[in-house]
């Protein structure tokens, strides 16, 4: 309970310099937006990420935090892919406000995953496909195939928000 208690502590001062909220929960004194990450990805979607097979033959750290960063942008991109269903639903039942909101809430999370690419973009290309390759990353639980810099849901976030762009006349009720 007091281990609970500090991992808790030491979240609320992270969230503190946060233009934000989460939505976990967590006093929101200040009235800062919420992302409510909690309606969008399941506590039990998150947690049911599996950690590498080769854990147990892979020493190094820095290999350690590339699976878990590659496995919180995968849960991200998730997000993503759930906040944009969200905002074509609220778009079609005119709620526009709704979808400012969540439109504003992907946005946050796309600069968040060019700063994840920008970093893998500084790693020597061979030892990233080394590591890759001996991490075992998928892009999804169900492929067989290695992962391959670009996830399949990703591919599909962007798809989705190309198509969420091309609205735009409909929303505005103009003619292009």
């Amino acid at each position: 309970k007091d281990v609970a208690q500090r991992i808790l502590l030491s979240v609320e001062c992270q969230m503190m310099r946060c233009s934000y909220t989460l939505g976990l929960g967590e006093p929101n004194l200040a009235g800062k937006p919420s992302l409510k990450y909690d309606t969008v990805c399941k506590p039990n979607e998150v947690h049911a990420l599996k950690t590498t097979p080769y854990d147990d033959r892979i020493d190094n750290y820095e290999n350690h935090a590339v699976h878990a960063t590659h496995q919180i942008v995968e849960s991200w991109i998730h997000v993503s892919r759930k906040l944009l269903e969200r905002i074509v639903e609220a778009i079609e039942g005119k709620r526009l406000q709704k979808a400012t909101e969540d439109c504003y809430a992907v946005e946050r999370i796309w600069k968040l995953l060019t700063e994840v690419e920008d970093i893998h973009l500084m790693m020597d290309p061979g030892d990233f496909l080394k590591l890759k390759n001996q991490l075992s990353m998928k892009s999804s639980r169900y492929e067989t195939a290695a992962f391959c810099m670009r996830s399949k849901e990703l591919v599909e976030v962007t798809k989705m928000c190309r198509d969420l762009r091309h609205r735009v006349p409909e929303i505005l009720e103009v003619e292009v």
